[in-house]
């Protein structure tokens, strides 16, 4: 519930995006998967009255632009409809586009005028807004986050970087107010580290484990299908050496 539950870094994000003609950048939003950056540029769209546009991981300038059909119409893209009519348009998993897409989109983004297919030369809507999100800054994947490319200064360089971690506010509601899940995810994130291993521990999965524990699974099956199914055994028993949480927590027992 995006009204509800506004992120604490609402206020932050969207001063800069109210005056990016000002500032001259963009917000780029990086952080941990599930820790809010999508639900973050939604809520600034809509503490703005703007309609919300997200896109992720484009592959193709077409699939930016647009294209001529059989008939010569042009194919709309949300890209199109944000930048000529206005609204928050959200890069998401911004740094995993390759470069044909990138440089037609720093063009834009830093002229405000882009030549679409078959309609041309198009100005910007004064309320077109851009917000990228990304696992990374920008600059190379990680050992998490390895299919990220590095992308240039000038690029760089169009955006202020707003960190985005996991807080306490969002992961207690992502886990139903069970604040015992959240003490033990987080010493699960703590493990995950010391271990220097690659996998996550995000709210989504406190939402999936709780779900699923309402669907009617057990908390043990919960547990396993809504974090770690996909995790490899020998890691999972390093893991459980390592989780550091205190005896009487419920779903730590679980894992363990």
């Amino acid at each position: 519930n995006r009204v509800n539950n506004p992120h604490p870094l609402l206020k932050k994000v969207t001063t800069p995006v109210k005056n990016d003609r000002v500032i001259g950048r963009y917000p780029w939003l990086f952080g941990p998967a599930g820790s809010g950056k999508s639900t973050l540029a939604h809520q600034v769209a809509d503490a703005l009255g703007l309609p919300f546009y997200s896109v992720s991981s484009l592959q193709q300038k077409y699939e930016l632009e647009g294209y001529s059909d059989a008939v010569g119409k042009l194919v709309e893209t949300t890209f199109y409809k944000a930048f000529k009519f206005g609204g928050i348009f959200c890069f998401d998993e911004a740094s995993t586009s390759p470069a044909e897409v990138q440089i037609a989109f720093n063009t834009a983004a830093a002229q405000l005028l882009y030549n679409f297919p078959v309609e041309g030369m198009v100005n910007a809507h004064p309320d077109f807004h851009i917000i990228a999100a990304d696992n990374t800054a920008g600059r190379g994947g990680s050992s998490t986050y390895h299919a990220r490319f590095e992308l240039d200064a000038s690029t760089l360089d169009r955006y202020c970087f707003v960190e985005v971690d996991y807080t306490d506010q969002h992961d207690m509601y992502m886990a139903d107010n069970d604040a015992e899940f959240v003490e033990f995810i987080k010493a699960v994130r703590v493990a995950i580290k010391a271990g220097n291993l690659t996998y996550t521990a995000t709210p989504r999965a406190s939402k999936a484990t709780m779900a699923l524990v309402k669907c009617g699974f057990s908390e043990k099956e919960a547990l396993w299908m809504g974090l770690c199914s996909g995790w490899d055994k020998q890691d999972l028993k390093t893991l459980q050496n390592k989780i550091i949480c205190p005896a009487t927590n419920k779903w730590s027992k679980i894992f363990k």
